[in-house]
């Protein structure tokens, strides 16, 4: 009797695991959720003396936790998608060149090979692409930011994630002049992109920033309304020749 309760009692735990619902992972691979999937890592404030609270990372996050957190930030890079896809992609000497020429600087090794995430709507229909680019050239904290981008390679959205609250240029209400430049555009210090005051060499570092996503991200997916297609080694688009006229 013990071994047929015990059977059922299996049957019935795969039977409600196979009805779980499941979503497409930063990694590729299908993961079942739960109620605390998504949550973000805990984190610490501390004052350091100076009357404002600073936040840390309490300590690192395990594979699945890692997982979880990226997953989360897609989501709030482009809040209408329903999942996500991460392809690999590597730029080419000619590509690097390019976006090198353009940003009048050095690409890092970790932005000439990585992911580029492309969000799907109902049905598996494709919005547009993600991609994050690391900030740490701005200033010491170790900053991310993901930036959303339309199928034609315009600027959908992009958000800087940081535990810190001493980046001015991380604010929403900054970042949203980003919003619908394209490859083409020329990207003009103080004139096409307003910089804040007091911080001028930071915010000015952080369009560059953002304005590398978007150049890789044309770099491998193109300007097309096609669905974008991440290769190993994509062709070689260009969008417009603007220049950012850096002072």
């Amino acid at each position: 009797m013990k071994s047929i309760e015990k059977i059922t009692w299996f049957a019935a735990l795969a039977l409600g695991l196979a009805m779980m619902p499941s979503t497409v992972l930063a990694h590729g691979e299908e993961h079942h959720e739960d109620e605390h999937a998504h949550e973000e890592p805990a984190v610490k404030t501390h004052d350091h003396g100076d009357g404002h609270a600073h936040s840390h990372a309490k300590k690192k996050l395990g594979k699945f936790g890692k997982i979880a957190k990226r997953n989360k930030q897609l989501k709030r890079v482009f809040p209408e998608a329903k999942s996500f896809r991460p392809t690999a992609y590597s730029l080419s000497k000619k590509q690097a060149t390019g976006i090198q020429k353009k940003l009048r600087g050095k690409l890092k090794k970790a932005d000439k090979k990585g992911r580029i995430f492309t969000a799907y709507g109902p049905k598996f229909v494709p919005l547009g692409t993600v991609v994050f680019v690391a900030a740490k050239e701005i200033d010491k904290h170790a900053m991310t930011t993901g930036v959303g981008l339309n199928l034609d390679g315009s600027i959908a959205n992009v958000i800087a994630f940081t535990h810190h609250d001493d980046t001015p240029w991380a604010e929403p209400k900054w970042l949203k002049q980003f919003i619908g430049k394209s490859p083409a555009d020329d990207w003009h210090r103080g004139h096409t992109i307003m910089l804040i005051e007091g911080y001028e060499q930071s915010s000015w570092q952080m369009a560059k920033v953002i304005r590398k996503a978007m150049l890789i991200n044309q770099k491998i997916n193109g300007t097309s309304k096609k669905s974008p297609k991440a290769a190993s080694h994509g062709h070689d688009h260009e969008g417009g020749h603007g220049d950012d006229h850096a002072h």
